[in-house]
């Protein structure tokens, strides 16, 4: 769900995958003992996998605990993320196959109520460009509207009424722009061409027919799934339980690995499941190819597409993370494999490491290598910048709070110049400091504060400390100034 990190997560993660034929020397160790190093050294608390081949789950395996303390299963509901977007995806695309809609009909067609700011470019807006994320709606515009925990009733209307006062950034199908507004239109298009909720639409049309047994799709399900995890200054602590139905299309659906490993097996199978018609072999071949560049990659009605390295193998895949969690499922359809991991613990900042499991672990069965754990000194760089930032700060508030209190002598006629400048100084370094963490780490990050305090809580709240205390700090100054300047005004009155 973060443009330009997970826009770098995603073309790292699309390089961690390497491999050659697949090789019927791979042993279930060699994949297990890859996957069990990489959570030692992500720091997960839990992780699950399912390895499939062709049209059936061939290995599943699951380490560590869930948020409640109960070990991982192969069927502990963990959040999709973005992953949910594939599978709204899917359930539009059923859609597309029994004729209700069809992928390049106009949006306003099948929802009149749509509305943007520019009602000559949302009626130019089709379905295809919503599953590709090429509707114009910019990332920051959906973005801001996005993990609002909006539960209440009529929450998708409401998400997308909210987009008649945006303005789009680019013509529909000009470019890709990764944005959850598509999603979200989609939900409220489907809710509206078949008068089910998404929920219950999904279940009938995705779920079901695919065993997805496992699945989150409501607040009330939502209380079933155990708790996540969050990165907090180099630990990992239980993430607070959040859940938005308003988001549910882009970001807030939930299953497990073996949910993810059926719903990847018609990718695999030319669209089908269990010995039925699953999807048609024109929508299947279709979302394997073409679609906008996209990340290292494209991305065709709603998965991203890429080629494994070294290979020129075909892969199909799509990963996601929510408060707490984290989900990837990859498929080679040309090669009959697919992978899917699911971790409990999330951070946008840890994107590409989570990523490289699943792509190492489907090396690995293909009979490659894995690469090393990516590395990213964003965080840490965040936080110590922020920590020396917050303790600068707070030190300069403490000095002039100690020197309002201990009421000093007026400084002398001589003094007033070097008073001046040091005010201006600390003022400075007040505002300054304030302004860059309000404007500059949001736009740093492609994200609203409320997000980075939401995904990224030990940086989140290190600036709302430093947009505290900075402001404090020039209150603090100015009424030591101004302090200086009465006892200087009575020092001149008094004859001194």
């Amino acid at each position: 769900m973060f443009t330009r990190y997970l826009g770098v997560a995603l073309v790292l993660g699309a390089l961690l995958l390497a491999g050659v034929p697949a090789q019927a020397s791979t042993t279930r160790t060699d994949v297990e003992a890859f996957l069990v190093e990489r959570m030692r050294d992500i720091e997960s608390p839990g992780l699950s996998y399912a390895l499939v081949q062709r049209d059936r789950v061939v290995r599943s395996g699951a380490w560590g605990t869930d948020g409640f303390g109960r070990p991982m299963t192969p069927h502990t509901p963990v959040g999709f993320g973005s992953v949910s977007k594939p599978v709204t995806a899917t359930g539009v695309l059923r859609l597309v196959d029994a004729g209700v809609v069809g992928l390049d009909d106009p949006v306003v067609r099948h929802l009149p109520w749509f509305r943007l700011a520019d009602q000559r470019a949302a009626d130019r807006i089709t379905v295809r460009h919503l599953l590709e994320q090429t509707s114009g709606i910019s990332a920051r515009d959906g973005y801001d509207r996005s993990d609002v925990d909006d539960n209440a009733p009529g929450a998708t209307r409401r998400w997308v009424e909210s987009l008649a006062e945006v303005t789009p950034t680019a013509a529909p199908g000009e470019r890709h722009q990764y944005s959850p507004a598509n999603a979200v239109v989609l939900a409220a298009l489907v809710e509206e061409t078949t008068g089910l909720s998404l929920p219950t639409y999904l279940r009938r049309e995705v779920f079901t027919p695919l065993d997805m047994a496992d699945t989150i799709a409501d607040a009330r399900d939502a209380e079933r799934m155990p708790p996540g995890h969050e990165f907090y200054f180099g630990t990992v602590r239980d993430a607070e339980r959040t859940f938005d139905t308003s988001g549910l299309a882009y970001g807030y659906l939930g299953g497990s690995v073996t949910d993810l490993a059926h719903l990847a097996v018609p990718l695999l199978t030319d669209g089908r499941y269990g010995g039925g018609r699953f999807l048609s072999e024109r929508l299947v071949d279709a979302l394997r190819r073409g679609g906008p560049p996209a990340a290292g990659g494209h991305y065709p009605l709603g998965w991203r597409t890429g080629t494994l390295r070294q290979t020129d193998t075909p892969i199909v895949w799509h990963a996601g993370g929510a408060p707490g969690y984290h989900s990837i499922l990859i498929t080679a359809p040309t090669a009959g494999w697919a992978i899917a991991v699911q971790q409990n613990v999330y951070s946008p900042l840890h994107d590409a490491a989570l990523n490289s499991a699943a792509f190492g672990a489907l090396a690995i069965t293909l009979g490659g290598a894995p690469d090393p754990l990516p590395e990213d000194p964003t965080e840490t760089a965040a936080l110590v910048g922020l920590v020396a930032l917050t303790l600068a700060l707070a030190a300069g508030l403490a000095w002039q709070l100690r020197r309002l209190v201990r009421r000093q002598p007026a400084p002398a006629r001589r003094a007033r110049a070097r008073t001046a400048l040091s005010t201006a100084a600390w003022c400075g370094l007040g505002i300054v400091s304030a302004l860059a963490v309000w404007l500059w780490l949001p736009g740093s990050f492609d994200l609203r504060l409320r997000h980075i305090l939401r995904f990224m809580p030990d940086i989140g709240q290190l600036a709302v400390t430093v947009l505290v205390i900075g402001p404090a700090l020039t209150a603090a100054r100015l009424a030591v100034l101004l302090a200086e300047t009465r006892r200087q005004g009575a020092a001149r009155r008094a004859g001194v």
